[in-house]
This record gives C-alpha cells, sequence and structure tokens, in this order.
C-alpha cells in the first residue's frame, strides 16, 4: 500500500508550489451524554456547488468525536453552511468517540440511523459493509471540489468500498509522541526527533518522579490502548507487513514479545495505577496536568497542549514514533476521519445531506477544521494556507513523512471483523500490564497468541464472505 500520509503532504505541497486538527480535543472532558444542537447564524463562505430546491429541510448529522472543546467548531461549520443554504438546516448530534461505533450499530439494527455521520478510520469498514450507506460517485460528479480531494486518501477510502465510494474525507492524521520539552530539557534528554526505541527506553529513568506523581509515560490502558498497541509493535519491529504470504497474521514472534513485555511492564511504575482503564481523555488531561511526561496520540491533540502548556509556564514538544532498532524505520498509521450519507436519509433530502458533507470537505469547511484541531486538510486547495507552516507539530510531520525514515502501515480496518478484535484485546492488555506489576498471570507470549488468533479469525470471516 502507498505511503498515504506521505502523499496527502506531497499533494499539498506541490499545489502550494504552483499556487491555497487532542482522542481524539482540548483541556476540556469529551461530554457525558450526547448534544443536540442547531444553528443558523451568520456565515462566512460558500458551500459546495451543487443544485437544491428551495424545499426547507432538515439533515441530521451524528458527529463521532463529540467534545466541548470540538464540538464549537462544529457549530462555526453549520453556521458557514446555513448562511449560505438557508434552507436547509442541519440538526448536529454528539456522540462520545469511545461510544461512538455501538451507537452507530445500534442505529442499524433499530432503523434509526441519521441522514449523515462523521466517522473515524477503524469505523469506516464496519459502517461501509453494513450496507446501510448511500454510493457517492453519482454525486461527486456536480461537486467541482471533488478532483481537488487528495489521491492518496481517496484510493483509500474507495479500497475500503471495494471500488465504489461511500465516504468523503475531512481530515487526515499520523502516529507521534508528545513529550514535555521543559522537563525534557531540565534531564538533559534534548530532541528526541531521531530516538530509536531503545533510546525511549533509556530515557524513560530521567523524567520519572513516582513520589511526585510525575510519571514518565501516560499509559493508554483503556479504550483505544489496542489500536495504538499494535501500531507500536509493528514500528518496534520495523516493518509494515501485517499479513505473512500465507495471507495470515506475523504477529507472532518474539519481537513483538519482547516489545509487549518492556512497554506494558512500565505500568505501575512509569505510569500513574489509574493508567489501566485510561482513554483518551484521560491520558490527554494527565499529559497537559504535568501529571505525565510523555503520551503517544497524534497530531490531533495540538490544541489540548497549546491551551495547558503556557498556563504550568512549560514547553510542550512533538516527535515521531521511535525508529525501530531493527530496521531504523519509523512504522507510521495515518488515519483519515471521514463522513457518509445513510440510506435511511429520504431520497428527496440526499442533495441537500451530499451538500453538507461535500461542505466538509470543502477548501473552506476542511481548510477550518483541520486548522483547528490541527490535523492536515484533505483538500489540496488548503495547499498554501499559513497556518500549515505556523504550527510545529505539523512541520514535524511534513519533515518525517517526506523522509526515507517513514514507511506508511496499510490498516487492516477494511475487514470488518478488525474493530471489534480490537476491542476483544484491550482486556488481555491490561491483565497482562497487571499481571507484569504481580498481579496475574496473563504472558507477554500468551498476549501475542490471543491476538494471532484474534487477526486469523477475522480474516477468514472476511476471506469466506469474499471469495
Amino acid at each position: 500500500m502507498k505511503k498515504v500520509l506521505a502523499l496527502i503532504l506531497a499533494s499539498l505541497m506541490i499545489v502550494s508550489l504552483a499556487a491555497c486538527n487532542n482522542g481524539g480535543n482540548n483541556t476540556s472532558k469529551a461530554p457525558e451524554t450526547t448534544e443536540n444542537a442547531s444553528k443558523s447564524e451568520e456565515a462566512t463562505t460558500k458551500a459546495p456547488d451543487t443544485t437544491v430546491d428551495d424545499r426547507q429541510i432538515t439533515i441530521t448529522y451524528w458527529d463521532e468525536n463529540a467534545s466541548d472543546e470540538r464540538t464549537p467548531y462544529f457549530m462555526d461549520l453549520i453556521d458557514m453552511f446555513q448562511k449560505e443554504n438557508p434552507n436547509i438546516k442541519i440538526d448536529y448530534f454528539g456522540l462520545v468517540q469511545a461510544e461512538s461505533l455501538t451507537k452507530f450499530l445500534t442505529a442499524i439494527e433499530t432503523g434509526t440511523t441519521p441522514d449523515t455521520c462523521g466517522m473515524k478510520g477503524d469505523q469506516q469498514a464496519v459502517l461501509v459493509n453494513s450496507d446501510q450507506l448511500v454510493e457517492l460517485d453519482q454525486y461527486c460528479e456536480n461537486w467541482d471540489e471533488f478532483k481537488d480531494l487528495t489521491p492518496a486518501v481517496m484510493q483509500v477510502l474507495r479500497d475500503r468500498g471495494q471500488g465504489k465510494l461511500y465516504l468523503l474525507p475531512r481530515s487526515a492524521n499520523v502516529s507521534i509522541f508528545w513529550y514535555n520539552k521543559t522537563r525534557f530539557d531540565a534531564a538533559g534528554l534534548g530532541d528526541p526527533y531521531d530516538w530509536t526505541w531503545s533510546d525511549w527506553f533509556d530515557a524513560l529513568d530521567a523524567v520519572n518522579d513516582a513520589n511526585a506523581h510525575e510519571y514518565a509515560l501516560a499509559f493508554r490502558g483503556g479504550k483505544g490502548g489496542a489500536d495504538s498497541l499494535y501500531n507500536y509493535i509493528y514500528d518496534y519491529m520495523g516493518t509494515t507487513k501485517q499479513l505473512g504470504d500465507d495471507g495470515y497474521s506475523t504477529i507472532n514472534n518474539q519481537d513483538a514479545i519482547d516489545f509487549v513485555e518492556k512497554y506494558c511492564g512500565l505500568y505501575g511504575e512509569y505510569t500513574a495505577e489509574s493508567d489501566i482503564t485510561q482513554t483518551y481523555t484521560d491520558m490527554t488531561l494527565e499529559f497537559d496536568s504535568g501529571a505525565a511526561n510523555m503520551m503517544f496520540h497524534n497530531l490531533g491533540s495540538f490544541p489540548n497542549h497549546i491551551t495547558t502548556f503556557p498556563e504550568m509556564n512549560m514547553e510542550f514538544g512533538a516527535a515521531p514514533l521511535p525508529k525501530s532498532d531493527i530496521t531504523g524505520k519509523t512504522v507510521g498509521w495515518s488515519g483519515a476521519l471521514a463522513s457518509c450519507m445513510f440510506k435511511s436519509c429520504p431520497e428527496e433530502n440526499r442533495e441537500a445531506a451530499f451538500k453538507w458533507i461535500a461542505f466538509l470537505a470543502s477548501e473552506e469547511g476542511n481548510g477550518y477544521f483541520n486548522m483547528k484541531i490541527g490535523q492536515l486538510p484533505t483538500n489540496t486547495r488548503c495547499s498554501n494556507a499559513d497556518w500549515l507552516n505556523e504550527q510545529f507539530h505539523i512541520k514535524m510531520a511534513l519533515e518525517l513523512t517526506s523522509s526515507d525514515r517513514y514507511i506508511e502501515e496499510p490498516s487492516l480496518s477494511y475487514m470488518p471483523g478488525w474493530a471489534q478484535s480490537l476491542t476483544d484485546m484491550e482486556a488481555e492488555i491490561q491483565d497482562l500490564a497487571q499481571s507484569l506489576n504481580g498481579n496475574g498471570t496473563m504472558t507477554s507470549k500468551q498476549l501475542i497468541e490471543d491476538w494471532e488468533a484474534s487477526i486469523n479469525a477475522f480474516v477468514d470471516d472476511y476471506n469466506a464472505t469474499n471469495k
């Protein structure tokens, strides 16, 4: 598979020379319940050029990652869209990210799906394979910005639809780690940009003070932890080959066993004990309060850190995932947020629904949203936006992904069993972390064997369905 993020960035840079994103977030917690909102105030930009009649139309939209910080950006987008389209009302419904896939699946089972929704990468194959999404090609033919969507991202989205297009991109991302630069400098650690995993593990003692409740790492033991750990395993091994020549998982090897032993073994000594069930939101709050000096995440948590670190009179930095000691490569996992339309949307409203999700992928909508969340736009018309070069973590990502060091890890999320497999492994990762801390019997070898079996099971299911 192509280096998706590198191609995204290359596309943006090429267009810029020719001519024009934290789990999910800010310092506030994601809402504990969903919230509804509709907006119709002053707007500042035009929506995509599609044809919609003058009827008053209401389009429902479920946001898969609502939060006190991100939801206001959607309110702004709705204002912008409705100003130019006063006959289309957007009825916004915010979901907590950790619960969003369950909400989508329940809605499909009960026939209560919205007209449109957003989704993150590991949800896309599941929703596409539900046979509940509207194919978008016919609508894209009349949208003049369709040709400007980043080709590499569009290829991934088409792959997930087995050649058909059901998704429009909103944002692109890449895995990195954030660090407390003030404390790194005080410890004499310097810039970790070129660190290997050995360097990373060796540095932990220098920024770990359990007595002061200032731990080296914010460990993601809860929701999303398996997805992250899987990426780090393959980064540690320095390979993107997740399936062997026989079509089955390659995860069961000594390097993977060694890594989970080291990484999960950090729990309780280099992490807070409460990290065992920690989600993205908890992890970010821990890092942004100074209680942890590193966190693995992606570009999207930049707005959190830029808000809180000045309040602590501290600086933060961004670095790539450590290089593999084996191959010298960083294996990255770039995800694309996307929007879709459900078949539950009435036929007579589908042009309006498409106009809304196309706006989210447009120069104006895409540029505004990604500027606010600190991620990469997926519309090449945004390529000369000043903010792309003003945010240092974006500069770091540009340098990384345009180098020979970076290789893109193709996601197995096109197989419907992927998301459930990750969910199933979360409890085992928690068991291993506690066992390595002296409170259980799970072994690293057993975890890797179980992970291999889980992957192979959904590979078999996928192959049987797609003969």
